[in-house]
């Protein structure tokens, strides 16, 4: 049996970055012609049967672990290739919503594998329970579901099956785990390289496209990350010490990188925070 809900919009709602504009779920889906797509962000997860998607003059299966990540007035069309098409469908209104996907790299719509499809079918669910009575608190709670929506497109979702950010970052934990234990030594790309069974290479490609920092940018943001602390926990530290902890040789080249990342001097964060 299909269930459906559109909740009511108030101004509250309309001034959230994100609010549900409708949901559904174990829906038969229809052929759907939208020539000038959809006013609002949709996510469409299949859940049985399988459909295929028109869109940028691409025909994209959709069939189960799958779901289609639709941005706002984008030409498509969908439909059914099975005798049933079952699907959960979400509608994302606010200002906030595609900006989170466009500033995490995905720029258009896609069909998308799902590693952990139970996960987003249980927040359609939750989504649909709480549409069905309005009151001020479960606005709320849904704007906060959605947000939990889009961070599971990031994390759970790839266009290529073995892809997924959660298996990369698996890959890469062991170099995340040695640079934790070693930044107040030196690092060497062969270490890490070793460490993570990579390709120096590899590596350098892999950190980029996962983190979205190159590998030294990161260590150097690990460092700076500790030597804030030191700099608070031990205030009578002086600063080339706290320099050569944190795997800095030279306290003026220590100094320069934390103002670049920090906007502030080690003795102006000090004085910030009262030391």
């Amino acid at each position: 049996m299909s269930y459906i809900m559109f909740p009511t919009t108030t101004d509250l709602e309309l001034n959230l970055p994100v609010y549900l504009v409708g949901a559904g779920c174990k829906h038969i889906q229809e052929h759907v012609v939208r020539p000038n797509g959809y006013p609002f962000l949709q996510w469409i997860q299949c859940r049985k049967g399988s459909g295929e998607l028109l869109i940028d003059n691409r025909r994209i299966s959709v069939s189960e672990n799958k779901g289609m990540l639709l941005f706002s007035n984008i030409p498509h069309e969908y439909y059914s290739v099975t005798d049933v098409w079952e699907v959960d469908w979400i509608t994302i209104g606010g200002f906030a919503g595609e900006q989170i996907l466009y500033n995490a790299g995905i720029l258009k719509s896609e069909v998308f594998f799902v590693s952990e499809p139970e996960l987003f079918l249980l927040r359609s669910e939750k989504l649909l329970k709480m549409a069905k009575s309005y009151n001020f608190l479960n606005s709320l709670e849904c704007s906060k579901i959605i947000y939990s929506l889009l961070m599971d497109i990031l994390g759970y979702t790839a266009t290529k099956k073995d892809d997924f950010m959660k298996d990369q970052y698996s890959r890469l934990k062991p170099v995340l785990d040695y640079i934790e234990t070693n930044y107040g030594t030196p690092i060497a790309l062969d270490d890490l390289s070793k460490t993570a069974k990579l390709t120096p290479q590899y590596l350098c490609t892999l950190f980029k496209k996962t983190t979205g920092i190159r590998v030294f940018e990161y260590i150097n943001n690990i460092r700076i990350k500790n030597s804030k602390e030191m700099l608070l926990r031990f205030k009578a530290m002086p600063l080339r010490d706290i320099a050569r902890s944190c795997g800095y040789d030279d306290v003026s080249y220590f100094c320069s990188m934390f103002k670049k990342q920090e906007k502030l001097t080690p003795g102006e964060f000090r004085k910030l925070h009262g030391v």
